[in-house]
């Protein structure tokens, strides 16, 4: 039997045509990630990671001159140091946030007490503050 075999037909081009409609959603969702990508860097930036343009900028005490002889080497001394101690500091405070980090984690309890007794004297200040206002605003 020999009629088994059909004729395959070329497929035709799927149109690209988009409906406006479609096309309005993809602009949304493009600027809204671009928004979200813009707010987390901002994020980012706040805490110190800055993820923006890589250029690495010049140090200006590599820009001292020779010249200077021992005050270069006495300023470069200087930042060498002062960058030693932030390094420290900043591994210290890294650290102390990771034992405070365990610490709530092992009392949960402790840390809900303590964050309320936190709220509360924020509550008590803030009704201070509006009655001091309250009453300098009062004639007297």
């Amino acid at each position: 039997g020999g009629g088994l075999h059909k004729m395959v037909k070329a497929k035709k081009m799927k149109s690209k045509r988009v409906t406006t409609k479609q096309r309005a959603k993809v602009t949304k969702k493009v600027s809204r990630h671009h928004r979200e990508a813009r707010r987390t860097a901002r994020k980012l930036k706040n805490k110190g990671v800055y993820a923006g343009n890589k250029r690495k900028e010049k140090d200006p005490l590599l820009q001292i001159p020779n010249s200077w002889g021992k005050e270069k080497e006495k300023m470069l001394q200087e930042a060498q140091n002062a960058r030693a101690q932030a390094l420290e500091e900043r591994t210290a405070m890294r650290e102390k946030a990771k034992r405070r980090k365990e610490w709530e984690k092992k009392n949960p309890e402790k840390l809900r007490l303590k964050r309320a007794r936190e709220q509360a004297r924020l509550a008590d200040a803030e009704a201070a503050e509006k009655r001091a206002v309250k009453e300098a605003q009062s004639p007297a």
